[in-house]
């Protein structure tokens, strides 16, 4: 099951031609790193145009057009009028978030269909300019226009929303035949787990689903010699992984007693993470040698939360990278997970941090991607 996301409105419905009514609007999770946005066709909109949602109460400042910082197929053609006259946006690496062109989407009908990435760009270097990042409660604004390419030469409205997102529990896993296509993984997960793998000397690994995950963690633990071992377990608990933590609460704890006691002594560490403004973003156990301590933490995992799909995968990183007491000569880090960290930091940690703290202390950080309902 897809993550399931939902437009408020802040504005009142009415009979205006171009004014939108949730029902005028549906968006979907892309695995491509953001939205698809689609706004239903009507005869008297020739254009939608994403703004920024609000204005400059003294009217000084300019309320600018989103762009995507990258070309995309689904909009990167669009053209746009503006005083009269098209825009050379594209020679120029400026992709708004515009579309005149209507298609014909299944389940909803004729639309207008717009790719709304994680980071957008607003404003221009000579003004007002800079970044926003689009995820839960997120306000954007859909201008709507009479004319196509968005010209203003039409009447036009805006019409305020706000993001709200929504991550549902999986559903029971079905057996899969072989006419069943192949599971998929969030391509910028993939792309972050990999990376955060190679830069620590790590081994990045997929598994289909949270059966899979203790075995992975027994064969990671396997390679390494006999000896003293720090490990921490980086465990994402947003609602989507509820199925997997289960399988950890009931399986981690005894495979480590069970096979690891080559490794003499073993410390243990905890860190839970979900994501800004959900219940907590990290929550950390320090190093144990009592595997019970570790078994009554883990237990008490919820999975729940998430909103959006990026969470806070560098934040935890970090955590377990500088507040553990690292005393072990084989110091090891497993992040559990299925969705990649923020585009751009939304607190101050940044992945170059945490590569850097895993140098200095000689971390070595494996990663675990399971695929995202």
């Amino acid at each position: 099951m897809a993550l399931m996301l939902f437009f408020a409105a802040l504005s009142v419905v009415s009979a205006e031609p171009l004014q939108l009514r949730d029902s005028d609007v549906m968006i979907e999770q892309s695995r491509e790193g953001g939205y698809n946005l689609y706004v239903r066709a009507r005869p008297q909109i020739g254009s939608v145009l994403i703004t920024e949602s609000t204005v400059d109460p003294d009217q000084r400042e300019a309320n600018y057009a989103l762009r995507n910082p990258e070309y995309h197929p689904v909009n990167g053609d669009e053209r746009r009028i503006l005083d009269g006259e098209f825009l050379n946006a594209q020679a120029r690496g400026r992709y708004f978030l515009i579309s005149s062109t209507v298609r014909e989407v299944e389940g909803f009908g004729p639309a207008y269909q717009l790719f709304l990435p994680y980071v957008v760009e607003y404003g221009y270097p000579w003004s007002r300019s800079g970044e926003m990042f689009l995820g839960d409660n997120s306000w954007i604004n859909i201008r709507t226009f009479e004319l196509p390419f968005a010209n203003y030469e039409g009447a036009f409205r805006d019409n305020p929303f706000t993001i709200v997102a929504v991550q549902p529990t999986p559903e029971e896993p079905t057996p899969r035949t072989e006419a069943e296509p192949e599971i998929e993984y969030l391509p910028p997960a993939v792309e972050a787990f990999e990376e955060i793998a190679r830069e620590t000397d790590g081994e990045f690994v997929r598994v289909t689903d949270g059966d899979e995950i203790v075995d992975s963690i027994r064969s990671m633990i396997g390679e390494l010699p006999d000896g003293g071992l720090d490990l921490v377990l980086v465990i994402d608990t947003t609602a989507s992984m509820s199925g997997s933590i289960a399988e950890v609460q009931n399986e981690l704890v005894p495979m480590l007693l069970r096979d690891m006691q080559r490794h003499d002594p073993l410390r243990v560490a905890v860190v839970l993470f979900r994501d800004y403004y959900d219940e907590y973003l990290v929550r950390p156990l320090s190093f144990q040698d009592d595997m019970a301590v570790v078994q009554h933490f883990v237990d008490r995992a919820r999975a729940r939360g998430g909103g959006d799909i990026p969470e806070a995968v560098y934040e935890a990183l970090y955590t377990a990278l500088v507040r553990s007491e690292w005393r072990q000569p084989q110091r090891l880090i497993i992040l559990i997970g299925d969705a990649p960290p923020h585009l751009r930091p939304r607190g101050g940690v940044t992945r170059d941090m945490v590569f850097a703290e895993a140098a200095e202390r000689g971390v070595t950080i494996h990663a675990i991607l399971l695929p995202h309902p």
